[in-house]
């Protein structure tokens, strides 16, 4: 039971796609985070919600998923990030604008790799119960969303230029920081 409500919860985003297919996504719906791969506003396929000021919206997250699909082992999780092409909108276009909301997708993939990294911690305790990566997960898809927040509160949704751009460094450091733990789609499937 508890094997088929982790995939219900963490894995529904994932239906019909293999290890394989995780490694790099590009296509029409979903786009997976690359330092080579940037943001672009053709990537912004969804509508403007009614009722939304917001030039453009974002829809970033990260998630984890086993693995091998058919995983018992619940140390041999990984974390990505993804960006919706289908859920992301805009109304406006500009250099600034994009780079605000390219930002918001960096945030996921730092989140992804702080994920990465408490994997890596607790498989090398050797844990194996779900309800302790769970609780994790949680705790780190918590501090995400507070950490998205924050972003769009202090930048004023990326129109403080200064202060995005100190965001910009901040991120970038904090990538670079995590750079071992990037996600190896070679060393994932060892």
């Amino acid at each position: 039971m508890k094997k088929v409500l982790f995939f219900i919860i963490f894995g529904f985003y994932l239906v019909g796609f293999s290890q394989a297919d995780l490694d790099y996504i590009d296509n029409d719906s979903i786009l997976t985070w690359s330092e080579t791969r940037k943001l672009s506003w053709d990537d912004f396929k969804g509508q403007p919600a009614a009722g939304k000021r917001s030039g453009a919206i974002t829809a970033s997250r990260f998630f984890t998923f086993p693995e091998y699909f058919y995983a018992t082992d619940y140390g041999r999780l990984t974390a990505y990030a993804i960006f919706s092409k289908l859920e992301s909108w805009n109304r406006v276009e500009s250099e600034s604008l994009l780079a605000h909301e390219q930002l918001h997708f960096d945030i996921s993939e730092l989140f992804a790799r702080k994920m990465r990294k408490r994997f890596d911690e607790l498989r090398a305790t050797n844990e194996t119960k779900i309800s302790v990566y769970i609780k994790e997960m949680k705790k780190l898809f918590s501090e995400s969303r507070i950490y998205q927040n924050l972003y769009d509160r202090e930048t004023k949704h990326g129109i403080l230029i200064e202060i995005q751009e100190r965001w910009s460094a901040k991120i970038a450091q904090e990538l670079t920081e995590l750079d071992d733990f990037k996600y190896n789609p070679t060393l994932q499937k060892n």
